[in-house]
């Protein structure tokens, strides 16, 4: 059939197939998906950008609670910190300040950090 062969020869992992080391096969691979993965973080993050202000007049009338965004928060500072275990993301700040919690945002606070999650969650 067609099943790929990978063999270890003097410590070296090579791919029969192509007489290519599996190793630098499976790392140009990774590669790629890298650099399609920022080009596409790119491009979300410009269309965000670029909408921002229309979104945020689109929004205005919501009904936020302030412990939806809180929670909602919590699980971006939970995935940020996933993310910093890992070393894909190197910042160690938490993005949600303490005295947050428990403070009641007014209308216009929620409506953008409604914005800023829906955006970070994109």
């Amino acid at each position: 059939p067609n099943a790929e062969l990978t063999f270890i020869k003097a410590q070296r992992i090579e791919n029969i197939k192509n007489e290519k080391s599996a190793i630098e096969s499976q790392a140009n691979f990774l590669l790629e998906l890298i650099k399609r993965a920022a080009e596409e973080s790119a491009q979300i993050s410009q269309r965000l950008d670029s909408t921002f202000p229309a979104r945020l007049f689109d929004s205005i009338n919501e009904n936020i609670s302030s412990t939806s965004i809180n929670d909602r928060l919590i699980g971006i500072q939970r995935k940020r910190e996933l993310f910093m275990k890992f070393g894909i993301i190197k910042s160690e700040d938490t993005f949600i300040p303490r005295k947050f919690s428990n403070a009641t945002l007014g209308k216009e606070y929620s409506t953008v950090l409604n914005l800023y999650i829906s955006d970070a969650l994109e």
